[in-house]
C-alpha cells in the first residue's frame, strides 16, 4: 500500500471512528446507564471496538492511479502509456507522504513525552520525603504491606498521585498532614484501591492510545470518560470500605481546593477539579439499576453499535488489504469473459511520481489485428493497468478499456511479453503501477466523413468540433464518497477527428480522472482545418461529475 492509499485509509478510518464514537458516546446517557462500573466496562468495550473497525469494514477493491510515460510508434498503431494524467488524480504522493510523516512525527514526540513523564515521576519519587503510615490508616497497613506500597510527601504536587507496579508509590502533597485523620484514611484508601486494581497500567495504556490517535478529538473524549468512570468506581469502593460518605466528600472538596496545576498525566491522580461536580453528584445520588433495565439497555446498546459499525464500513470503506496483489483478469470481445492468467507475485508497487523514476520500454512484440476486426474496420483504444516489477517484467492487472473481436486479448498477450528497464527509487529498482494504451488503427481506414451539420468557416485555421461523446461513468468508490467536481482534459485530435492522446490537467480522486480520460478516447470530432485541409490539433475540455 502506497502513501496515497494509506492516507486515504487513515482519513476513512477516522470517519468510521467518528461515526461509531459519536453514537457510542451518547448511548449511556440516552439509555440512562448510571452505574460507574457498567459504564467503565462499556467505555473500554467501545475503545476496543474502534481498533477492530478495519475487520468489520466494507472492503472494496481499489482502482488505483497510474502515471504515464512516453509512447512508442509500432506498426499500424500507437503503443505506449495511457497518458491518462499529467498529475496523479488521487491524493498526490508528496502531499500524502508529508502528511503521514507529520502524523508519525507527532506520534513519536508524544510517545517520547510519555517516556520522559515516566522518568520524571521516578525522579520525583527519589526527591520526595518518605512518610510513616497515618495512625488513622492503620486498618489499611496490612494491605499496604502486602502490596509493598510506600508513602511520600512532596511540595511539587497539590493532589495525591499513585504510580508504579512492582513497588507502587503514593505521593502526597505537603498539606496532607493538615487534614483530619478520617480524611487522611479516605485519601490513602482511595490510592490503595487504585493500586489493587492495577489502574496505573490502564492509565499508561490510555496514554499510548491517545498518543497514537492524537488527531481524533472523539478519542480524547472517550479516554476522558474512561478516566472519570474509573474514579467514580474507586469513589464508591472507598465509601463502601470506610462507611463515611460525608468525610470522603469533604476530602474531595479540600483536596480539589488546592489542586490547581501540577497534573501528572502518567499517574492516577486523586482528583481533577473539572470532574469534581460529576463525582460528588454520583456519590450523592446512587441509583441502582434493575437487572431488567441493565440487560435491555446493554442489548439495545449492542444492536445500535453493530448497526453503526456496519454503516461506518459501508459509508467509508477502506482499501482492500490485498490491494497490491495481482488479480484475475477477464477479457472477451465485450471486455469480460475469458480468464487471462496474472499469477506472478509482485510486492510493494509504487506510483510513478515524486522520487520514483519511471520505467523505459526495451522490447516486446506488437499486438496484432484479428481478421474479424480488420474486416469490420474496427479502430479504437485498449487500456491496460499493469505492474512492472523490479526485473522489468509486466503483469497485467486489469483491462480498464477494451475492444471487441479479440483486440483486447491480443493487447494483453503482447503486453505480458514486454520488457522494461525497471523504475527506480533512490537508485534501487522498484515495482510500479503503470497504464499501457494500445491505439488500434488501420492505415488504410477512411477518415470519418464530415457531417453536413458542421458548418465550415472560411478562415485559415478552424478548431475541432465535437460530434459525438460518451458519458464518463462514476466509479463505485467516488459515488459512495459523494465526490463531485470537474476534470479538465487536454486532448490531441488527429486529422481524422480521432482522439489520440489525453492528458488530465486537473483531476478528481477515486478514479474519476481516469474515467473521464478513458471516455474521451471514444469521442469523435470534426477535425481542425487549415485552409480547408484537416490537421492535427489540441483542445482543452472540462468534464463535470455531479450526483
Amino acid at each position: 500500500m502506497n502513501a496515497s492509499d494509506l492516507l486515504h485509509d487513515l482519513c476513512f478510518y477516522s470517519l468510521q471512528v467518528g461515526l461509531v464514537l459519536g453514537i457510542g458516546l451518547a448511548l449511556p446517557r440516552l439509555l440512562r446507564i448510571h452505574s460507574p462500573s457498567v459504564r467503565l466496562r462499556y467505555w473500554y468495550g467501545l475503545l476496543g471496538l474502534i481498533f477492530l473497525l478495519p475487520l468489520f469494514s466494507g472492503w472494496m477493491p481499489a482502482s488505483g492511479a497510474f502515471t504515464p510515460a512516453s509512447g512508442v510508434s509500432i506498426g499500424e498503431f500507437l503503443v505506449g502509456s495511457s497518458d491518462l494524467s499529467a498529475r496523479t488524480p488521487t491524493i498526490g504522493w508528496p502531499f500524502a507522504r508529508w502528511t503521514l510523516v507529520f502524523i508519525g512525527l507527532v506520534i513519536i514526540v508524544r510517545l517520547a513525552w510519555t517516556a520522559i513523564g515516566l522518568f520524571s515521576l521516578a525522579k520525583l519519587r527519589r526527591e520526595s520525603r518518605p512518610l510513616p503510615w497515618p495512625t488513622a490508616a492503620a486498618s489499611l497497613d496490612a494491605q499496604a504491606t502486602k502490596s509493598r506500597v510506600r508513602l511520600f510527601s512532596t511540595p511539587s504536587l497539590a493532589t495525591p498521585v499513585t504510580f508504579g507496579l512492582r513497588n507502587p508509590a503514593i505521593l502526597l502533597p505537603e498539606n496532607f498532614g493538615q487534614l483530619s485523620p478520617p480524611q487522611q484514611e479516605a485519601i490513602v484508601c482511595h490510592e490503595l484501591i487504585h493500586i489493587d486494581r492495577r489502574d496505573w497500567l490502564a492509565v499508561l495504556f490510555e496514554e499510548v492510545v491517545q498518543s497514537i490517535l492524537w488527531f481524533h478529538p472523539l478519542v480524547w473524549v472517550l479516554l476522558r470518560q474512561i478516566g472519570l468512570a474509573r474514579e467514580e468506581v474507586v469513589d464508591r469502593e472507598v465509601v463502601r470500605f470506610t462507611q463515611q460518605r460525608r468525610v470522603y466528600l469533604e476530602a474531595l472538596v479540600n483536596i480539589a481546593g488546592g489542586s490547581v496545576g501540577n497534573r501528572r498525566g502518567l499517574a492516577t491522580t486523586f482528583i481533577h477539579r473539572s470532574d469534581l461536580k460529576r463525582r460528588i453528584h454520583s456519590l450523592l445520588k446512587e441509583s441502582p439499576m434493575s437487572k431488567f433495565h441493565l440487560r435491555t439497555s446493554l442489548f439495545a446498546t449492542l444492536v445500535v453499535l453493530l448497526l453503526s459499525v456496519a454503516a461506518a464500513g459501508l459509508a467509508f470503506p477502506l482499501l482492500p488489504a490485498s490491494g497490491n496483489a495481482p488479480r484475475e483478469l477477464t477479457v472477451t470481445d465485450q471486455g469480460v469473459g475469458t480468464v487471462v492468467d496474472s499469477s506472478r507475485s509482485i510486492e510493494g508497487p509504487f506510483q510513478v511520481a515524486g522520487l520514483v523514476v519511471p520505467p523505459e520500454r526495451l522490447d516486446g512484440p506488437a499486438p496484432q489485428y484479428t481478421e474479424e476486426a480488420r474486416r469490420a474496420e474496427l479502430q479504437g483504444i485498449v487500456i491496460l493497468s499493469v505492474v512492472i516489477d523490479t526485473e522489468g517484467d509486466v503483469t497485467v492487472q486489469e483491462v480498464l478499456k477494451g475492444l471487441p473481436m479479440g483486440l483486447s486479448e491480443n493487447a494483453v498477450e503482447a503486453a505480458a511479453e514486454w520488457k522494461f528497464s525497471p523504475a527506480t527509487l533512490n537508485g534501487e529498482p522498484v515495482a510500479v503501477y503503470y497504464n499501457l494504451t494500445f491505439n488500434f488503427r488501420l492505415r488504410d481506414a477512411k477518415p470519418l466523413p464530415s457531417p453536413e451539420a458542421v458548418a465550415m468557416d472560411s478562415s485559415p485555421v478552424q478548431p475541432p468540433v465535437l460530434l459525438s461523446s460518451t458519458t464518463a461513468p462514476y466509479t463505485a468508490r467516488a459515488r459512495k464518497a459523494g465526490i463531485e467536481g470537474s476534470v479538465v482534459l487536454h486532448l490531441t485530435i488527429d486529422p481524422a477527428g480521432v482522439v489520440t492522446k489525453v492528458v488530465v490537467l486537473r483531476g478528481l480522486p477515486m478514479g474519476l480522472g481516469e474515467s473521464a480520460a478513458a471516455a474521451a478516447y471514444d469521442w469523435r470530432f470534426h477535425p481542425a482545418t487549415s485552409n480547408g485541409e484537416p490537421i492535427e490539433a489540441t483542445l482543452s475540455i472540462e468534464v463535470d461529475f455531479s450526483l
